[in-house]
């Protein structure tokens, strides 16, 4: 049998791995523009399977929620929806720039927010202390990474128009001619300033959690109830807008296309985000106090490094060598450095 800390590691990891490797099958539902993979995703993801797993895994939950203020009800379902929102910008910036370098990037920044916003906000004494100093020694790191990352982008752009001669295309996983750097960039960023915007849903949702907890869910479950609230709400932004883009280019008709493998697929893509988002919970419950300094950096690095293999796998560099694989390795690893130096610091 596991100790708790072993447990803890394992869980952190298959977590990350899931998480890394989620939209990898966007690669090959060629037949599917973006907004009916992303929908059905989606609709996985943040609606079907949490209801699931909370009627699932937490007694009484409708009592869970009736016995939960409004107040903290609400505050998590509007940060919910802005996370959702973030999700959006997820799905699209990972399509503009791959899961390489969009994972990266993201993950990146919006470490940075999440780190050094609670620092300013709620800690402003404690900015200059050893544990502000480390935060912002990580940070720093961060965006170091992110701006290598992002050199190594756009060289890789280039090389790829090289390659292809001045036509549009390299390969069919590269969609060069669909891909603007630039534009996927800033998409990157804008997911990065808002996804930490989940943590603040989960803060609100203590008290659901603790509901949860009162009526007989064990703890590593307990956080699901928070999840149905989460997802629910985050998936209207993700509704509106693929709805939106569905009706705008006529794309409903798309859907007739696919063969069962697609129905398959993209509901696989929702079940490894939540599987890995509830073996998050486990390990991080497993571990302690030693969450912060080794399992949230294992959760972000498997998570990178998964997304690079597939990437590199998918063929998104294919063909490219030199100075933009050197630099982004120096920026994944400064990723590396900095999300270490950040769960260190969390414990000063």
């Amino acid at each position: 049998m596991l100790s708790a800390p072993a447990l803890g590691l394992e869980a952190t990891l298959a977590s990350g791995l899931l998480q890394g490797t989620m939209l990898t099958p966007m690669k090959y539902l060629q037949k599917w523009r973006w907004e009916n993979t992303w929908l059905i995703f989606a609709t996985s993801a943040y609606l079907v399977l949490p209801w699931v797993f909370g009627l699932v895994t937490v007694p009484h939950l409708f009592e869970v929620y009736s016995s939960t203020s409004t107040a903290a009800l609400l505050h998590t379902g509007l940060f919910g929806v802005g996370w959702g929102c973030a999700a959006v910008l997820f799905g699209l910036g990972v399509e503009l720039i791959g899961l390489a370098l969009g994972y990266a990037i993201i993950l990146g920044l919006g470490t940075s927010v999440g780190s050094l916003v609670p620092f300013i906000t709620l800690h402003p004494e404690k900015l200059w202390a050893a544990a502000g100093r480390g935060t912002i020694a990580g940070v720093v790191m961060l965006l170091v990474s992110v701006i290598l990352l992002s050199i190594a982008g756009k060289k890789r752009e280039i090389a790829l128009r090289r390659l292809a001669g001045g036509t549009s295309t390299v390969n069919p996983q590269s969609r060069v001619s669909k891909r603007t750097f630039a534009k996927g960039f800033v998409i990157c960023i804008l997911c990065g300033v808002l996804n930490p915007l989940i943590n603040f849903a989960l803060a609100y949702g203590a008290e659901i959690q603790s509901q949860a907890t009162r009526y007989g869910a064990v703890p590593t479950s307990a956080a699901n109830a928070i999840w149905v609230v989460v997802g629910t709400a985050g998936f209207i932004p993700n509704l509106i807008y693929c709805a939106y883009l569905l009706n705008t280019k006529s794309t409903w008709r798309v859907f007739a296309l696919a063969s069962p493998s697609y129905w398959v697929l993209a509901p696989a893509m929702g079940f490894m985000w939540l599987s890995g988002t509830v073996l998050y919970g486990v390990g991080a419950n497993s571990l302690g106090p030693l969450g912060p300094v080794i399992g949230w950096p294992l959760l972000m690095c498997s998570m990178v490094f998964a997304a690079t293999f597939w990437g590199f796998f998918a063929g998104e560099w294919k063909g490219v060598r030199g100075s933009p694989i050197r630099i982004m390795a120096v920026g994944l690893s400064a990723l590396v450095a900095a999300t270490f130096v950040l769960g260190l610091s969390s414990r000063l």
